[in-house]
This record gives C-alpha cells, sequence and structure tokens, in this order.
C-alpha cells in the first residue's frame, strides 16, 4: 500500500510537468484599466445617530449607524447597538440619479450576500435615505412612491427613513 501512494503522487506529478503551463501570452492579463470615480454627493463618510436613526433600526437596539460610500463603488456601514457591539456591512452600490431622489442598489458581500434597493437625497446639510433587504416580504421605496414608502409586515409608514449628517 506505501508503494502505491508515492507511485500516485509521482503519476500526478509527472502530468501535471507534462501538461505544463500555458504560454505566458494564453494568460489574460489583470485589468488593471482605470474605474472613473462616482462623483456624486452620496460619496463621503456620514453618520446617523439619535433621533436621526430609523425607527425600524431604533426599534431593534441600534443607536448609531457609520456608512462610508467611496468614489469607486463599495461601501462600508456600521451599525451599533446600545452595548457597544459592531457589525460591519459592506459590499458595492451602484446609483440612478436621473430620478428624484435617486436611486441606489447596494450588493452586500459581508457578513452575507444580499440586494438592497432604495432612494437617498442630499439637501445640502444631510441626507435622507430608504432602502430595504430583497427577499424579506417588504416592498422598496422607489422615486415614484417617495420617503416612508417601505410597505410590508409589521412596517409602519416612514419608520425604514434614515438621516445622515
Amino acid at each position: 500500500m506505501s508503494v502505491r501512494v508515492p507511485t500516485l503522487v509521482f503519476a500526478v506529478f509527472t502530468a501535471f510537468l507534462a501538461t505544463g503551463c500555458p504560454p505566458v501570452e494564453d494568460i489574460d492579463p489583470i485589468d488593471d484599466t482605470p474605474v472613473d470615480p462616482i462623483d456624486s454627493d452620496i460619496v463621503g463618510d456620514w453618520v446617523s445617530e439619535g433621533a436621526d436613526v430609523a425607527p425600524l433600526l431604533a426599534a431593534n437596539d441600534v443607536v448609531r449607524v457609520d456608512a462610508s460610500f467611496m468614489d469607486d463603488g463599495t461601501y462600508v456601514v456600521t451599525s451599533t447597538d446600545s452595548q457597544g457591539a459592531e457589525i460591519d456591512f459592506s459590499g458595492t452600490f451602484t446609483l440612478d440619479e436621473t430620478t428624484s431622489p435617486a436611486g441606489i442598489v447596494l450588493e452586500q458581500t459581508s457578513p452575507y450576500g444580499a440586494t438592497a434597493r432604495g432612494i437617498w437625497e442630499y439637501d445640502g446639510s444631510m441626507m435622507r435615505y430608504e432602502v430595504v433587504q430583497d427577499g424579506l416580504g417588504f416592498t422598496a421605496p422607489s422615486s415614484d412612491s417617495g420617503f416612508g414608502s417601505t410597505s410590508g409586515p409589521g412596517l409602519e409608514a416612514g419608520w425604514n427613513i434614515q438621516t445622515f449628517r
């Protein structure tokens, strides 16, 4: 039995050497084309705390939300509860600024994969923001329905509006 394992390893290694690697010119190069930075009012660091936290989140012990939207289309949101425990959410976002309020789609990659949709607007000093995760039985707000229009089981109108400064 011990003779077969080295023979098998040798055979696999020899097969690897025989097939080899593709020539360098056959390997796809890394796409290092620069991404056009997003030029939008949402890009930056935002804080929501106290009365600015959406009632839906506050009802679940969230006391602060820090959100960073980067010009490369990525985001990080940190939710903090009353005990100081934090949860980080991150992923990518796309905007539709042809509508008012503007649309946003978030493709979350951490701590789990999810898609959220909603609307946002910036008025020069603050940002209003309302999004909801797909697949949970809620209807996301849209530019047509406006702020406070997230609907679903047990949700009161306006409970999902977040204010960031």
